[in-house]
């Protein structure tokens, strides 16, 4: 999570292994699919700093709407379990492979008007905005 604390360390560098499994799991889609940036509200945001959450906030719908795909881990509880290991409903495999032959795989879920509002993304605070 991006601090006042952790700010420096965070600009300098840090292994993979340092963020939670979600996180982690949305760097490997999004290096698999060949982008270089991922936005990431509890890494991009100072979640101890009213000041820049509020100007943030102000501006996530642009940065939802430029973005060129969100990922929105539907039966993710929190950020440790991660949601590539995940089982979804209804879902079919995509493998990603870089340029240096690391495959990872990710399991595809269809939108769908039938899906049960039970799961946890339903209760997360940006999920209309993701959608």
């Amino acid at each position: 999570m991006l601090t006042t604390a952790t700010l420096a360390e965070l600009k300098s560098g840090v292994h993979l292994s340092y963020f939670s499994r979600s996180i982690q799991d949305a760097i490997k889609v999004v290096a698999g699919l060949g982008f270089e940036y991922l936005w990431v509200g509890a890494i991009c945001i100072l979640q101890d700093d009213p000041n820049d959450m509020i100007a943030e906030i102000k501006i996530m719908g642009d940065i939802y709407h430029n973005a060129s795909f969100t990922i929105a881990a539907l039966n993710t509880v929190t950020n440790q379990k991660g949601f590539l290991t995940v089982e979804p409903l209804d879902a079919y495999p995509v493998t990603f492979s870089d340029e240096d032959g690391n495959t990872t795989a990710l399991m595809m879920v269809p939108d769908s008007s039938q899906r049960e509002l039970a799961h946890p993304i339903y209760a997360r605070v940006w999920t209309l905005q993701e959608g």
